[in-house]
């Protein structure tokens, strides 16, 4: 899980990088602001274990 969580946060940084028109440019910060929740949210459960 931590593996595809690291992979999907490169990926959609990747995608804020190219710079795309609006509004797509807007949908991959917020997903990239959402996967960055997510993946916070899994490492705080690891430490827990």
């Amino acid at each position: 899980m931590s593996t595809n969580e690291t992979v999907t946060n490169d990926k959609y940084e990747e995608a804020v990088k190219t710079g795309y028109a609006q509004p797509l440019q807007e949908l991959l910060t917020q997903g990239l602001a959402d996967e960055h929740r997510h993946k916070a949210w899994l490492e705080m459960m690891f430490e827990k274990l």
